[in-house]
């Protein structure tokens, strides 16, 4: 939830650099309610709202250096549904309605990536939040801003984290074949490598999941970690799968760490 109150204080200060800032001051906030992250979605809306409280707290040294002006904020949510041809439709209706002075969202890299385009032409501040692709950016568009890091770079750090704890553990690294789940899955077997000398070998499952896993069946031992790049219904699609005479540590899912992949692995005997 910090992150998503971060957000909101980052993206209201930027208007401090215009002579006039406007004393409503409209962000239209993207986010996949209607989807399969929807409650992350929904974290994104409960932050967004405290962001607001916070940021304009810390607007007051710059109102009182401009008259004590007073800046209203309103918020209007915007349903991308995780799809890219919606998202463009939302994209095309906040630029058409010449109200809003920013974006914030969206949360998928595959949504915010073809949007960037339409808010950069019209002038608009894009803070995709969610987004972990580094070709949102790498365009040049000058108002596109990310606040995630790259995928790779994300697992590997998460991988670093851990490898204390779980470095003599049997490791399966799996993805979903998306971009995302491919290159999440890299980042953490390429540090396993690096940091054990021990082969990370990547299991291609699908974007369902449904593949074999037959290398869960070869795990010795009585505990086995996880490491998943891939949507949080990948990951719990494939744990439901696992043997379960071995005590498996779940690494990943969306790396939002959504309440769904959380409840099911403690239902399954889980970490």
């Amino acid at each position: 939830m910090k992150r998503y109150i971060c957000l909101l204080m980052l993206a209201l200060p930027v208007f401090s650099v215009q002579a006039e800032v406007p004393p409503d001051l409209r962000i239209a906030v993207v986010v996949p309610l209607s989807s399969a992250i929807g409650e992350v979605a929904q974290e994104a809306l409960n932050g967004a709202a405290l962001g607001v409280r916070e940021g304009l707290s810390r607007l007051k040294s710059w109102q009182n250096q401009h008259g004590n002006k007073k800046i209203n904020v309103k918020l209007d949510f915007w349903d991308d549904k995780a799809n890219p041809t919606t998202a463009e439709m939302v994209a095309k209706n906040i630029v058409n309605r010449r109200q809003y002075h920013a974006v914030v969202g969206g949360i998928n890299s595959g949504t915010a990536i073809p949007v960037a385009k339409i808010f950069e032409q019209a002038g608009l501040i894009n803070v995709a939040f969610g987004a972990s692709n580094p070709a949102l950016t790498l365009v040049g568009h000058q108002w596109a801003f990310r606040m995630s890091m790259v995928d790779d770079q994300l697992a590997r750090s998460t991988y670093v984290a851990l490898v204390h704890r779980l470095r003599d553990t049997p490791a399966l690294f799996v993805h979903d074949d998306t971009t995302y789940g491919g290159l999440t899955a890299k980042g953490f077997a390429s540090a396993h490598r690096s940091l054990t000398d021990q082969l990370g070998e990547l299991h291609n499952l699908g974007f369902s999941g449904d593949t074999n896993l037959s290398a869960a069946r070869n795990i010795e031992g009585s505990e086995a970690v996880m490491y998943v790049g891939g949507m949080d219904l990948f990951a719990i699609n494939v744990v439901r799968r696992l043997r379960k005479d071995v005590q498996w540590t779940i690494v990943g899912g969306d790396g939002i760490c959504s309440a769904p992949m959380a409840k099911e692995t403690a239902r399954l005997g889980m970490r």
